[in-house]
């Protein structure tokens, strides 16, 4: 498989590492929302995925879930 047509293999791995951290990043960003909602109250919800619901139905998806997207992409894809 070569993305690039094979002249570059350093530009295939960063596009591979930024493509593999934006996948990480939202599929952690529900998860570190509401994580940080029960360090902050932990008498909030009984779970992360008890949480989670409550929150959605509380503010809505994107609102509440992805509002730190931007930040943790930001410190997640120069790792990667």
């Amino acid at each position: 498989f070569q993305m690039t047509g094979g002249t570059s293999k350093l530009l295939d791995f960063l596009i591979a590492g930024s493509l593999a951290g934006t996948v990480a990043a939202l599929a952690l960003c529900p998860l570190e929302a509401a994580r940080i909602r029960l360090v902050s109250n932990p008498k909030y919800a009984k779970g992360l995925f008890d949480a989670i619901p409550k929150m959605v139905t509380e503010r809505g998806v994107f609102s509440v879930l992805f509002a730190g997207l931007p930040a943790q992409m930001a410190k997640q894809v120069p790792y990667t």
